[in-house]
């Protein structure tokens, strides 16, 4: 799990939210859709199951890795270790 704004800022991804806590990831080709609390996402309207849910601790909302990996759609790799793209 990682911070959604700040790994969204470090890969370039512009970062929306509704009141609802629903979260949009953008970046030139791609929209990724993530909800508090549930594993299910929306890439360019395909669902895609993340290993867990969304969730805010502490005023911090946290998000799989493997999220940013379905939307980069490149290798991403975490203290060494490749992230798998989940699609």
């Amino acid at each position: 799990m990682v911070p959604l704004a700040e790994m969204a800022d470090q890969l370039g991804l512009e970062v929306s939210r509704t009141a609802d806590h629903v979260f949009f990831l953008e970046d030139e080709e791609n929209t990724l859709k993530l909800e508090q609390n549930k594993t299910d996402i929306r890439l360019n309207g395909k669902r895609i199951s993340l290993p867990r849910a969304v969730v805010e601790r502490e005023g911090i909302t946290y998000v799989p890795i493997e999220a940013f990996a379905a939307i980069k759609r490149d290798l991403l790799y975490v203290n060494g270790t490749r992230v798998v793209n989940p699609t």
